[in-house]
């Protein structure tokens, strides 16, 4: 008798456990249809973009300091503020693409992205 009940119970976690892992698969699978990569973004001539336009201070509408300066497919960080990732990527520009950082200082504003 006890071995039925237990035979019962791993049966139902084990279909519980199968259950749960498609419906996350397919959750995750839907999520990742949105997701793309960003192919390297082209520069017209010079371009300064400001990217993260935020100060020492914590304000969570804007992310920390860090501008880009972009010529052709070249792309230069300048600074690399909280959310620097995040903001590059609203600026459509592939993590992989800056080659070069530059730090104005070496205080946390600048440097913790």
């Amino acid at each position: 008798m006890k071995l039925r009940v237990a035979a019962i119970i791993l049966a139902l976690g084990v279909g519980l456990a199968s259950w749960g892992t498609t419906v996350l698969t397919a959750r995750f699978k839907s999520l990742a249809e949105d997701l793309q990569w960003l192919e390297p973004r082209a520069f017209e001539g010079l371009t300064v973009v400001a990217i993260g336009t935020g100060t020492a201070y914590e304000n969570p509408s804007r992310l920390g300091p860090a501008t880009l300066v972009g010529t052709g497919t070249r792309a230069v960080l300048v600074d690399a503020g909280r959310a620097v990732t995040e903001a590059l990527r609203s600026a459509r520009v592939p993590v992989t693409q800056p080659d070069t950082v530059f730090l104005t200082r070496l205080s946390p504003e600048t440097t913790v992205g």
